[in-house]
């Protein structure tokens, strides 16, 4: 999924995050390595965070759910595709969920979408 889905979901959902022009430069140069390079590089090429837009996360690494009344802790890499500023809320949860379930129905024909996550991370 990751390796056949990626790079049709980046060139949809970057042009709109990232509408000032100096942005979409980075965004195009970004896809292009993507699309020169194996799906297999592309985690070492996140890790060396050298795109704004597509950086590797070493604080996303797991989650919890919750099933049948047990937790159960799930490993993952992750890749930020977007990163703003500084910020302060001290309620966030409802509104990146709201974020998390717009963006995967907006994105449905991407199975990858279901992966997003909305966060903050520090």
């Amino acid at each position: 999924m990751f390796r056949s889905q990626l790079i049709g979901f980046l060139e949809e959902i970057y042009p709109i995050l990232y509408i000032d022009p100096d942005y979409n430069n980075n965004y195009d140069k970004l896809l292009i390595k993507l699309r020169e390079s194996s799906s297999t590089e592309w985690i070492e090429l996140a890790k060396k965070k050298s795109d704004y837009a597509f950086q590797y996360d070493d604080n996303g690494m797991w989650s919890c759910l919750r099933v049948n009344g047990s937790r159960i802790k799930i490993h993952f890499q992750s890749i930020l595709l977007s990163m703003e500023g500084k910020i302060r809320m001290e309620a966030y949860g409802r509104q990146f969920s709201f974020f998390k379930y717009t963006i995967m129905k907006t994105y449905q024909k991407y199975s990858l979408a279901g992966a997003i996550r909305v966060y903050i991370t520090g």
